[in-house]
């Protein structure tokens, strides 16, 4: 089927007679949501389906795939086991061909990023604007608040779990959040780069909850697109944002409008430690933690100085 751009948004949208017969019904449980996609996979629309339903085949309903057919091959049904294990791996790699585009923009605006912060330390000549640091596509631009955005939740993990003896190390750390407040707030100031859903999600994140009247259908399927992507980035500094978009996706998929209650500490290591240990450091975060060290040293002003907004 043609594929045309979803509105304004940074995702390819199905001709609308196209998604009206591919997309499932918001009630719709794993078990339907499986039937669907066997289905598509007999008849050769994969693809298709997972770009009418991409919020529907996170990694909450493959790890639910998983349980399927290990209680298959339990009951002796090693032929329906073997069809829900071929269809989880063909549905992973049509995934990543759906996820790739927002993958290559978040890593797109990391580079820029990185850029702009080793110049700026250089020279004070040159700075760049917010939309310069955002880029003029859609999804250069959802990139790069999935960049800030990422950043803001893993340092905020961070906070949550340092002991508030080390005081020295806790304001570094609100110094990290400081400058991801000043990105975002430069995000909110901007309109001609908030792509959707992005001024939907800055609400939501900064007033931890959702507005009735922003609960679509689109809203759901730009969402789950988003944490589907973000689930498959190698970076683990984006768990922290993954975690909190699935909350998040649990509030619009169901209409129950409530508050974001982010939650008690898991008992393991924060998505920073984790990564830092693993080797999968999100360049941003990466860059922070190697030129500061998470000592006393204020960047936050020179952060200030690098924005134009507006310019």
């Amino acid at each position: 089927p043609r594929v045309t751009l979803y509105g304004e948004g940074a995702f390819g949208r199905l001709e609308p007679e196209v998604w009206k017969e591919h997309r499932l019904e918001a009630s719709a449980r794993n078990e339907d949501v499986l039937k669907a996609l066997l289905a598509a996979i007999e008849s050769g629309r994969l693809d298709t389906f997972v770009r009418a339903n991409r919020d529907m085949v996170v990694k909450r309903f493959q790890v639910w795939m998983m349980g399927e057919a290990l209680r298959l091959k339990e009951s002796g049904r090693s032929a329906e086991e073997q069809a829900v294990r071929s269809a989880l791996s063909k549905l992973i790699v049509a995934n990543r061909d759906f996820d790739t585009p927002l993958a290559f923009a978040v890593a797109s605006r990391e580079r820029r990023l990185n850029e702009a912060f080793e110049a700026s330390s250089q020279s004070e000549a040159g700075r760049p604007t917010i939309k310069d640091l955002a880029g003029t596509g859609a999804l250069e631009q959802l990139g790069f608040w999935v960049v800030i955005a990422a950043a803001k939740e893993a340092w905020t993990e961070r906070l949550a779990e340092t002991a508030p003896e080390d005081s020295s190390l806790r304001e570094a750390i609100t110094r990290k959040l400081a400058q991801m407040d000043q990105f975002l707030e430069a995000i909110a100031l901007t309109p001609e780069i908030q792509v959707p859903p992005v001024p939907v999600l800055l609400r939501a994140m900064t007033d931890n909850e959702v507005v009735q009247d922003d609960v679509t259908a689109d809203l759901v399927f730009q969402v789950g697109s988003i944490l589907g992507c973000l689930e498959c980035l190698r970076y683990q500094s984006y768990s922290a944002l993954a975690a909190r978009l699935a909350q998040l996706m649990d509030v619009v998929s169901t209409g129950a409008l409530k508050p974001l209650i982010v939650g008690d500490n898991l008992p393991f290591n924060s998505a920073l430690d984790q990564a830092r240990s693993d080797g999968s450091l999100s360049s941003l975060i990466k860059y922070e933690l190697e030129q500061d060290k998470i000592d006393t040293r204020d960047t936050t002003i020179k952060l200030g100085s690098l924005l134009g907004i507006g310019e």
